[in-house]
């Protein structure tokens, strides 16, 4: 499949800036992007998710400064989901804590913290983007592929690698009940192979966020509610 080629709003390819590289993965959708903050934080918001020069730097392998020389970058739309992570036992959404960046179950109040964007990989498989920080979610390890049960899920600075890669997974075990009318679905770690799983089937605000054994219990069922642009 050919790569997506990107374009500053005047036509002048991304690739004519220096250190330009765009992965294997589909583009990210960068739609009438728009520079805020101070001389000593800047930040760029793409499809409500605010990333820094060094976030979408790396992301398109871009030089720092012509971060800056763009009014309104945009790349060839690659698949997103913008929505809130619901726990079918809970009710609760996937927040992250904007202090730590731990990832916790929370009552919905539709901020970008508890608003995530799924980035689609060639194959299925997806980042999760928090809408305010930028950051991916990811285990708390400091080995990326441990298969521990019980390891806490965090909120990262994106890094591209499988260690924050996710698949959703529908379950199908005939009893609907939830928001969405199915199922719901798992969500599965790439590296580990563990389900996303809230501790001790708690319905608790602030209640850990974890990788366990995937099973078909509602505390690892997940709606994932569209929110429009």
């Amino acid at each position: 499949m050919p790569r997506s080629v990107a374009h500053l709003a005047g036509g002048i390819p991304i690739s004519n800036f220096a250190n330009f590289k765009l992965f294997d993965f589909k583009a990210l959708i960068v739609i009438n992007a728009r520079f805020s903050g101070s001389e000593n934080f800047r930040k760029l918001l793409y499809q409500g998710i605010f990333m820094n020069s060094l976030k979408l730097g790396l992301v398109f392998g871009l030089s720092v400064s012509s971060l800056f020389t763009a009014s309104s970058l945009f790349a060839m739309p690659g698949d997103t989901i913008r929505a809130h992570i619901v726990n079918r036992n809970s009710g609760k959404v996937l927040d992250e804590d904007i202090g730590s960046h731990r990832v916790q179950q929370w009552k919905n109040f539709s901020s970008l913290n508890q608003t995530w964007t799924f980035f689609e990989y060639e194959g299925g498989s997806y980042d999760v983007i928090n809408n305010q920080t930028g950051n991916c979610l990811e285990v708390n390890s400091d080995n990326a592929a441990s298969s521990t049960n019980g390891l806490a899920l965090r909120a990262s600075p994106c890094n591209g690698t499988p260690a924050q890669r996710f698949t959703l997974e529908a379950v199908l075990v005939g009893n609907p009940g939830g928001i969405s009318g199915s199922d719901g679905y798992r969500i599965r770690s790439v590296n580990s192979g563990k389900c996303v799983d809230v501790e001790n089937h708690s319905k608790k605000n602030g209640s850990k966020i974890q990788q366990w054994d995937c099973h078909d219990a509602l505390n690892q069922r997940w709606d994932i509610i569209d929110v429009p642009q």
